[in-house]
This record gives structure tokens, sequence and C-alpha cells, in this order.
């Protein structure tokens, strides 16, 4: 899967960020965090290491490699999916976790101890990762040292520890020879390489060279027990492909799929688009959907996006600091079901987006089976109003507060509820399964 240029690479130029890393973690363990390193370490957390790697290699030799971290959206995007169901007892695997991009997602719902020292033990019992060169599994490590300080936990380690004795489960290893490490999983999750490989010998899906996802995540489901979660960011030809039908059909034997939602290009370096899965192991499983595969037909309706944008509230409670101009704030909390908002006592500082009524915020968590799956809140207010994360807001192109009502209309239809218990299984809803629900029409 990898020539010995890139391997050459690796053993040299990476090596040399590695050493940057360590020396960040040595410099902050040391004198504590300024507020230069701590822009350093929120550098060394989103982004730097692909960067690291494409000032060195060629685009097009990365490309054939299949080497390109997780980017800062697409690594949120699976962590939403993930951290619902994480508890201090969950065991996280990814078989090709490369620098720990996936992982630092998940940290903030990670067991947490007293101290720095304490809380790192914790997520050594809870994180197992694998990826074959070292390189990459030294730099995971160190960032997530970095991740646990950039989250306050109090330092009582005065120098970098040993980092074969650090996160023991994260190892240089192949991971599609790790059955052992998936056999533990409470959650699995990855972005594997998309590569084109040959395929296992006992292959039942495929001949001939294969996207190399599929192969990985084939290996996971066989091997997980019953109730193993997958959240995975796989190439889109695994999802729409012809040729991935009978991949399609085998796994939906082993598990039951939950959610696939388009995700667009991986990155502006990485010329694919991607999809991610979201899926429970389940021997038994009864689930056949095809449709979830599919998008959603337009059928003979306009769609919610037609008349609406779709967006993520932009504040993360736990994890924005209260800094910028003060906004009215809404939560889950305040936002009354099935009414109207004129004005908010809530109100918090915020430096990110904001969003200009008339809008409405829809709650993201909903469950199949409840009576109304979108339960929204009509926003009327003259001034910018932060909005948390736990909400979907919905910003009328039109402007108009009219096209508000009209889609409240919508969401209480039963057709509307129906659709989305079709389209989602998991217990949140998400921007494109809203933009896509078709806009019905009223008799």
């Amino acid at each position: 899967m990898f020539d010995s240029f890139i391997s050459s690479f690796l053993m040299k130029s990476f090596l040399s960020y590695v050493e940057h890393l360590h020396n960040i973690v040595s410099t902050v363990l040391a004198n504590g965090v300024t507020p230069a390193l701590a822009n350093s370490i929120d550098i060394a957390l989103d982004g730097e290491p692909s960067k690291q790697l494409r000032s060195t290699v060629k685009l097009s030799d990365l490309r054939r490699s299949g080497i390109f971290f997780t980017p800062s959206h697409l690594r949120n995007a699976l962590a939403e999916r993930t951290i619902s169901t994480l508890s201090s007892k969950s065991v996280v695997v990814d078989i090709a976790c490369g620098v720990g991009d996936l992982f630092i997602g998940l940290t903030p719902k990670l067991g947490k101890g007293g101290d720095l020292s304490s809380t790192l033990e914790l997520w050594g019992k809870q994180l197992i990762g694998h990826d074959i060169f070292m390189e990459f599994v030294n730099a995971a490590k160190l960032r997530l040292v970095l991740a646990g300080i950039l989250q306050g936990h109090q330092s009582n380690i005065a120098i970098v520890p040993d980092l074969d004795l650090l996160f023991p489960g994260i190892t240089a290893r192949n991971g599609l020879l790790c059955a052992d490490s998936i056999e533990r999983a409470t959650h699995i999750i990855m972005n594997p390489p998309y590569t084109k490989v040959t395929p296992p010998q006992d292959c039942t899906w495929a001949s001939g060279k294969v996207n190399a996802a599929a192969v990985f995540v084939d290996f996971c489901v066989s091997n997980a027990s019953n109730g193993t979660k997958l959240v995975a960011i796989l190439p889109d030809v695994l999802r729409s492909g012809s040729n991935y039908k009978k991949w399609r059909s085998q796994l939906e034997a082993k598990a039951e799929i939950l959610e696939t939602e388009c995700l667009g290009q991986f990155d502006k370096h990485a010329d694919v688009d991607v999809f991610i899965l979201e899926l429970e192991v389940r021997r038994d499983s009864s689930m056949r959907d095809s449709k979830l595969w599919e998008p959603a037909a337009d059928g003979q309706h306009f769609k919610v996006r037609g008349k609406f944008s779709v967006h993520v509230g932009a504040v993360v409670e736990y994890r924005d600091p209260h800094e910028g101009k003060t906004y009215p704030y809404l939560t889950p909390q305040n936002a009354p079901p099935w009414a109207t908002i004129w004005g908010l006592e809530k109100q918090r500082r915020f430096s990110g987006a904001t969003f200009t009524p008339p809008f409405v915020v829809v709650r993201r968590t909903s469950r199949k089976g409840d009576r109304y799956r979108a339960v929204p809140t009509v926003v009327d207010m003259s001034e910018p109003v932060a909005v948390e994360n736990h909400l979907l807001v919905l910003i009328p192109h039109s402007g108009e507060l009219g096209d508000c009502y009209e889609l409240v209309e919508v969401l209480k239809m039963e057709e509307t509820s129906s659709w989305l218990n079709q389209r989602i299984s998991c217990r949140h809803l998400t921007v494109s399964a809203l933009a896509d629900l078709p806009w019905w029409e009223r008799q």
C-alpha cells in the first residue's frame, strides 16, 4: 500500500515534526500554558500534521499512498455522531489512527481524573489505535497529551512520559491484523486509506482491486461483537458505486445501518467525495433498508433546502470561551417547543458565528418513535442570536417570518415524522436530513 519513497520520508522528515511536538509538550510541562504556547497547541491539534506532510511530500505521492489526515470539519462530524454514546467505560478502537485526529475529537467525553497524569492513564485504558508508521503513532500520543493539557487538566508531570509506556493500546501495527483489538471495542471509529488494494482471499463481495476502505470496514464488522457501534468517514464510491453493491448487501447482513450522510469533498487537496457511515453490529440484523445508502429522491416535492439554509448552532458550551460581544443565547432549555420567541433573558459572550432572525431552530436530539421527530421554535427578534450546537438553525432564503411559520406546519405533518423515521434511525437529526426533507403540500 505504501512505496519505499513514502516510508523513507516518514523515517526522516516526519520525525522532525514529532520532535517539534515533543518540544511543545516538554515546554508546557515545565513552564505552564502561556498564550503563545496555547496558540501552538491549537495549531498542533488542528491540521498542522497535514501541512507538515504537504510541505515535504508531493501531493501526487500523498494521493498515491492514501496518506491524508482527517481535517477538523470531518473529525467534528464523526465526533458528533459518537460522543452521545460514550461513557468512562467505553473502549474506542481506530485501526488506521494516523496521528490521532479522530481520538482528539472524542477526548471531551472520555474519562477524567483529578490531574493530567490520571486523566491520561484513563484515556490509555479507553483508546486502542494502530498505524503502520511509528512516527504517526508517537505524534498521536503527544497530541493526546496536548489535548489533555488544553482541556485544563492540572499538570502533575514534570517531564514528557516515555512514549512506549504512554497510551499502551496505541501501537505501530497493521490494523488489518488486529482482530484482538476489534473484539474489545465498544466503539470503532475510522478514516481508513482509500487506495486500491487486493482484497483478502476469503473476500466474497469482490474480486480484483478494491478500495481499501471497504476492506477495513468489512474486517471491523466481521470481528466486532454484537452491539459495537462503528462510525467511519468513507469514499462516496462505497455508498453509490455499483461495484460495491454486494459489499453493501453483505454489510447489512452483519449490522444495522443507522445513517449515511454525504459530506462532500474530503478537503481541497484530496479530490474525493466522502460520506459518513454510522452502524451498529448485529449478527441477527433484520434491518434491510437500501434507501439509507441512497440520496433522498426529489419525488414531486420541493425540499426544505429550497426554502431554507440549514446550519448547526455554533456555540459549543464546554469548549468555547466566554469572550467577544454579548448576545442573546439560545439553547434547547430556553427554546419552548412549537412556540415563538420574541426575546431572551439568557445571554453569553461569544466571538463565533451568530444568526440573525427570523429563523427556526429544531432540537437535534430526536429518536425514532417520537410523535414529532423535528420539534421547532420560531425566533423573531431584532438582534443576532448565539445558538448552542444542540440546535439546528433553519434560515429562510426569503428572510420572511411567514416562511418560518409555514415550515412549522410542514414539521408538524405526519408525513414528516414518517419520512425522517425512514431516513435516519439514530438519535439525532442532521443538517442533510432536514435539508432533504420534502416540503409536503397541505391538503
